[in-house]
């Protein structure tokens, strides 16, 4: 994220293997909080998803949108796991800003997807309230 370009840190292999590790951590009661845990999940997904086989995106394998897609990966499992997304993008900025390449737009992109990720989490979690109790408050 720094502007050091580590070869096969983000393949497929290893985000999956992060996130089951983190998942599993967490689960287990293990000293791993959440911003780490989540933030590190967000960013395998966000990996993934930027090297599914699909047409559109190869014009994003490149090392720049790379660390852009991560970014935002990181500031979307923020966002979810602690209801900021404003908190979440500044993280991601402060974590990530080192890199010579950041343009003010990844800034707005980052903040965008880490509002949506948060809305559709909470949705998520108000539908899941509603199919269990019939209504969306527990009380």
């Amino acid at each position: 994220m720094n502007g050091i370009n580590m070869p096969g840190n983000y393949n497929i292999a290893s985000c999956l293997s992060r996130a089951v590790g983190s998942v599993c951590a967490v689960a287990g009661g293990l000293c791993a909080g959440m911003q780490e845990t989540m933030g590190s999940v967000g960013a395998a997904i966000a990996a993934i998803v930027l090297y599914l086989p699909i047409p559109a995106f190869q014009q994003f394998h490149n090392d720049i949108s790379k660390r852009e897609f991560i970014t935002s990966g990181i500031a979307c499992g923020i966002s979810v796991a602690f209801g900021t997304p404003i908190a979440a993008t500044v993280f991601a900025f402060e974590i990530s800003r080192p890199n010579s390449q950041w343009k003010m737009m990844t800034l707005f992109y980052t903040l965008g997807s880490a509002v949506l990720a948060s809305s559709f989490f909470a949705f998520s979690t108000w539908c899941v309230a509603w199919i269990r109790n019939g209504s969306f408050y527990s009380g």
